[in-house]
């Protein structure tokens, strides 16, 4: 199990050949899946290199890293609280991206991470994100926001965290 983490780690970094990142992030996404308990001793090295290729040129290799990352928070849930910090931003900006193809993906990985992270966690990061200066970043933090509200009225009667939650949403919204 550690052989083999560590191997899709070293072909994750091998930053002269895209192809072998690309197979390497597809097999963080069949471990995620099927063995999950493999993967997380190495997590945050892990998700740190699926964020930089996330952000790559290669358009095909940046979907393949946006798609791993919303599926690392589906299948990982809270465990995955402290990778909203580093990853929210760049799917944000990912989200914004001219290019359709990656702003479609980087859109499922936001839902993705809206629905498996802690409100607590990805509030404070989306509420930074709703002063940004470009206008698209804070159209997607709002709508993020509005899928947390959803989330945390879902749930029924609010506890005291969820109304100052909601009202943090709804000062921001406005």
């Amino acid at each position: 199990d550690e052989r083999l983490v560590g191997d899709i780690i070293r072909r994750l970094g091998c930053a002269d050949d895209w192809a072998e990142q690309f197979a390497a992030i597809d097999d963080v996404r069949r471990v995620a899946k099927f063995a999950p308990k493999v993967l997380v001793s190495q997590l945050r090295k892990t998700v740190s290199l699926i964020n930089s290729l996330a952000d790559s040129l290669r358009s095909a290799l940046a979907k393949n890293a946006l798609r791993c990352i919303g599926e690392l928070f589906a299948s990982y849930g809270k465990r995955m609280d402290p990778e909203v910090e580093p990853s929210l931003p760049v799917i944000l900006k990912r989200a914004t991206d001219t290019n359709s193809f990656i702003a479609g993906e980087a859109a499922c990985s936001l839902k993705e991470v809206c629905s498996a992270a802690s409100e607590a966690k990805i509030l404070p990061q989306l509420l930074r994100s709703v002063s940004h200066r470009q206008p698209r970043t804070r159209e997607k933090a709002v709508w993020c926001m509005a899928m947390l509200a959803q989330r945390i009225l879902a749930r029924g009667p609010c506890p005291s965290a969820g109304r100052e939650q909601l009202r943090s949403i709804v000062d921001a919204a406005a």
